[in-house]
């Protein structure tokens, strides 16, 4: 098996560190890739840095346009891309030299297979792994989850350990399926996992690192904190009213309880309840989230949250 990859890496206002990232797409051991950079309308020296690596390396494709935001940006490089699998890095953040290898892989031994991820390393700014803090006590929290519940969907929505679409590997048809990465800021990659868990066979690589997330004060998350939870919610309560038992597996006493776990960590029950009522007005997914900042929706999920 030597399928095309596709690497999609959308770029912005990350001049620091979007060289190391594409370098870690050209260094990988799997060698049957095409790279599209996109830059995403960075105001700083974002552009000329990609400009002078696809000018160095025939293998990357460079497109630039103004800023549309990163969901919009991802699906533009997928519509472009011509390969079988999809993966997805981000500009600050940097793969492991064997991860499209290890997925290759890992789909080769499992045809049904459409969506991969593994295990994430946290790294700072200078590319400092990450020993405790945060991050760790948060990543550690979610394997806890899953090590208890083993429902990977469930674990994911009670804590993102998936972290971002740079350890996402899937295939291009999946994306059509699951009609592409939505238009939210904060929670694109949670919501295109909770569709992508529904729609097709998976697998999380639980004890193999993937990639480097790095840690800096201008990540996108820590941006405001009140709208993430509002787009957090928006998620669960979506994947709530399609789940159709995706979540649990079965109905069981053990599995109501690691739901009620789940509820009860989140804190955010109401507002869960009100989006599901929402969600089902809205016509559509794609609907609902282009309608979930609208000054009325805004107004309710401000109140819920204080």
């Amino acid at each position: 098996m030597n399928p095309l990859v596709s690497i999609v890496i959308p770029a912005y206002n990350h001049e620091q560190y979007v060289e190391t990232a594409v370098l870690s797409a050209l260094t990988q051991t799997y060698k049957h890739i095409e790279i599209l950079l996109l830059n995403d309308g960075s105001t700083d020296s974002t552009g000329a840095v990609c400009e002078d690596l696809a000018m160095q390396h025939r293998s990357i494709r460079y497109l630039s346009h103004s800023n549309m935001g990163a969901h919009s940006t991802i699906n533009k490089g997928i519509q472009e891309a011509s390969g079988q699998f999809i993966a997805v890095l981000n500009s600050d953040d940097a793969y492991y030299p064997d991860k499209i290898e290890r997925c290759v892989t890992l789909a080769d031994k499992n045809n049904a297979l459409q969506l991969i991820s593994g295990n994430v390393k946290f790294v700072d700014a200078n590319g400092v792994c990450h020993v405790n803090g945060v991050c760790m006590d948060w990543q550690t929290r979610g394997h806890a989850f899953f090590d208890l519940s083993g429902l990977l969907p469930l674990s994911v929505l009670n804590e993102n350990f998936v972290t971002t679409t740079s350890n996402m590997f899937f295939t291009k048809a999946l994306w059509k399926n699951v009609g592409g990465f939505q238009p939210l800021r904060y929670c694109h990659d949670l919501d295109f996992l909770m569709a992508a868990y529904r729609s097709g066979a998976y697998l999380y690589d639980k004890d193999t690192f993937h990639i480097m997330y790095r840690v800096h004060g201008t990540n996108t998350i820590k941006e405001d904190l009140a709208k993430v939870r509002v787009e957090i919610a928006a998620v669960i309560a979506a994947s709530l009213v399609a789940d159709n038992m995706h979540l649990l597996r079965a109905f069981d006493v053990e599995n109501a309880n690691h739901f009620l776990l789940f509820l009860k960590n989140k804190k955010l029950s109401n507002l869960i309840i009100l989006l599901m009522v929402y969600y089902l007005s809205a016509g559509s997914r794609e609907a609902y989230y282009q309608k979930i900042y609208s000054d009325e929706i805004k107004t309710i999920c401000g109140s819920l949250l204080e």
